[in-house]
């Protein structure tokens, strides 16, 4: 009988010890792909980048360049770099037209999501992944924590560009209880599935949401074009 239990106890710690390497080489395996796609994603883009920069200070945003605090992985706070989309005290005062191309402009960044790209930064940094839970204020923290018991288990992992939450539809300001809901409900199951295929599969993903959504649009025409 101890023969037997000491060998289940050999067994069970052999594979926790499999498991841990296993996992400690999924995370070497998932820094480099964030360092390899985030430095390629700024050579690439980095024309978009600079030409988005000029026109936000041409349209009187004079910091283009958004910064914020954030909370990341075991809930440390770490500056998170955006496109700034929204005018503040650092703007410069424009006239009524200059000012309605600055509100397509900056809403086009929003919805197109260009407004993430200096997070490229973060992910070369190490603050966050290229894939992952996005990370919220300390403040909306704080409300999502007390609301949802389970909503701290998404910072078990680094905090994402994208997510899963996000290919299906939750992004964004989070508005409502079932948005919030359904974030955390997918966030977890990222958790769950962490790994870099998975991740590889969720950036595909988010690369073709603009053709997705372009897709679905043509299949449900507006009314008034039905009408037409």
């Amino acid at each position: 009988m101890m023969v037997l239990g000491a060998s289940r106890l050999t067994g069970t710690k052999h594979r926790a010890e499999q498991q841990q390497a296993n996992n400690r080489r999924n995370l070497v395996a998932k820094r480099l792909l964030d360092i390899f796609f985030a430095i390629l994603g700024l050579v690439l883009l980095a024309p978009v980048m600079v030409a988005v920069a000029l026109v936000l200070y041409g349209l009187g945003h004079m910091r283009p360049i958004f910064v914020q605090k954030r909370v990341g992985k075991d809930g440390q706070l770490f500056p998170i770099y955006k496109f700034r989309t929204i005018r503040d005290g650092s703007c410069r005062s424009l006239s009524t037209r200059p000012q309605r191309y600055q509100n397509a402009f900056t809403q086009f960044l929003r919805v197109s999501g260009l407004d993430e790209l200096p997070q490229l930064l973060n992910v070369l940094r190490g603050d966050m992944s290229l894939v992952g839970p996005r990370p919220h204020t300390l403040t909306d923290h704080i409300l999502f924590a007390a609301r949802c018991p389970a909503y701290e288990t998404r910072l078990i992992v680094q905090p994402g560009i994208t997510g899963w939450a996000q290919v299906h539809g939750w992004r964004g300001t989070v508005q409502t209880e079932d948005h919030l809901q359904s974030r955390i409900h997918f966030d977890r199951a990222y958790v769950e599935r962490c790994g870099v295929l998975f991740d590889l599969f969720i950036l595909l993903l988010t690369v073709s949401l603009p053709f997705r959504a372009a897709i679905k649009r043509d299949k449900h025409p507006r009314l008034d074009e039905r009408r037409a």
